[in-house]
Formats: C-alpha cells, sequence, structure tokens
C-alpha cells in the first residue's frame, strides 16, 4: 500500500459515513473477508472466504485489527472534514509515534489512562495498533477517541528491543528483596514494600523477572497476581 493508496482508502470511508450518517465501527465499515463465500454469513474470517490483494492493509484482515488500525483513522478523517465544513481551521491530524503489538492474550482498552477507568474493549494477543501518545505507563491507540492501554503489555515494532509484561502482580510481604539473579546467591538490588505493584516478563524456577531489559528478579512466592489477569 502506498501512501496514496492509503489516504484514499480512508478518505472515502470517512466520506460514505458522512454522506450516509454512519458512525465508524466494525458493523458500518466492514471487510469481505468476513463473509463466508457459500452462505453469506458474517463468519469474521472463518469459512470460505474471498482472498484479497490488500491483505497486509492496516495490519490485516481480522476484525481486531480493523478497530485497532483502520476504523481509527476513519474517525480521525470524519473530524477533519466536521472542522472544515465548520469554518474552522482543519484539525491536526495526530500523529503516529510508533506502531506496538499486543504481548498478552488479553488486553483492556480504557477510556482513560488508570486501571480504575472503564473497558472500552479487548484485545488479543498479536494485535497491532498505532501508539499516538505515551503516557505515565499508559499509550493512546485511538486519538478521537479515549482509548487507553497500559504500555507494559506492548511490544514496540521497528524499535528499541522490548519484552512485554505477563501479567501485573503486587508484594504480599512485608519487605521484598529484588535480586541480581533468580537465587538467594543473587545480589539484593533493591526492596520492595508491601503491596508494591509491579510487571512480571519472565517466571524461572519460583522466582520472577521485574524489569523488561535488566537482571532483576523476586521470588515469585511473595508476589499476588492481579485479579482480571488483563489490565
Amino acid at each position: 500500500m502506498t501512501p496514496q493508496h492509503r489516504d484514499c482508502i480512508i478518505q472515502i470511508f470517512a466520506l460514505l459515513c458522512k454522506r450516509f450518517n454512519l458512525s465508524p465501527d466494525s458493523n458500518s465499515c466492514v471487510y469481505h473477508y468476513w463473509y463466508d463465500l457459500n452462505t453469506g454469513v458474517r463468519t469474521n474470517g472463518t469459512g470460505t472466504t474471498k482472498t484479497c490483494p490488500g491483505t497486509a492493509f492496516f495490519s490485516g484482515n481480522t476484525v481486531a485489527a480493523a478497530e485497532a488500525n483502520f476504523i481509527p483513522l476513519i474517525k480521525q478523517q470524519l473530524a477533519v472534514y466536521a472542522a472544515t465544513s465548520g469554518g474552522q481551521t482543519p484539525a491536526q491530524q495526530a500523529q503516529v509515534l510508533y506502531a506496538a503489538e499486543v504481548g498478552v492474550d488479553t488486553l483492556n482498552v480504557r477510556v482513560q489512562p488508570s486501571t480504575s477507568a472503564m473497558v472500552s474493549k479487548q484485545l488479543s494477543r498479536g494485535v497491532d495498533v498505532s501508539i499516538f501518545e505515551d503516557r505515565d505507563g499508559w499509550s493512546a491507540i485511538d486519538p478521537p477517541k479515549a482509548s487507553w492501554v497500559d504500555s507494559h503489555f506492548l511490544t514496540r515494532n521497528g524499535g528499541p528491543a522490548k519484552t512485554a509484561a505477563q501479567y501485573a502482580a503486587r508484594v504480599t510481604v512485608g519487605v521484598l528483596n529484588v535480586r541480581s539473579l533468580p537465587s538467594l546467591s543473587g545480589i539484593v538490588r533493591n526492596t520492595l514494600n508491601m503491596g508494591a505493584p509491579l510487571y512480571v516478563y519472565q517466571e524461572q524456577n519460583g522466582w520472577s523477572r521485574i524489569d523488561p531489559a535488566d537482571s532483576l528478579w523476586v521470588n515469585s512466592s511473595y508476589l499476588a497476581r492481579n485479579d482480571g489477569a488483563p489490565v
């Protein structure tokens, strides 16, 4: 897909939504890949489906890929049209900072960058997302609409190597040593107090690595996995 292809597709879908007063979502903006050729029933990609030369457009043909990477761009373009038609200066399009991939089985998308915020939808492992803003460990994935995910569960594409966390946890003992190795022989590098939140990136022989790059380990026996694994 060339930049010209991309802009044309986004603008056509936005114009159709504007003309017919449609709210852009995966029910109004659909892919032919989501329908079975023999029955005509929507199966979201299972059964007998039509191949497409645009398989890689907007990170793939799945519903999740469309919701994460295509529909937000349609909404963004609609906002530009709305500002222009109102005689205002066209809204500046949000810039994509980088692309990333969901690295946990189920990742909650929240309306605010907080674990207490309402969950609007969920993304599955491997779904590609575009990041428009990073804020205090959270990433915005849809600029026109409040959509935030925990950055710790993303793997950045085409950038510095970063391991996605496996899950979030908290300390259950008064003082927990953070060691340089997954062993009692490791040097104590730091301590954590009861209730301290953390992320687990690797598990090994009863120990948990709590840093995406550095060798920082704690005894897994003194951790409690946060309720509801997705964050």
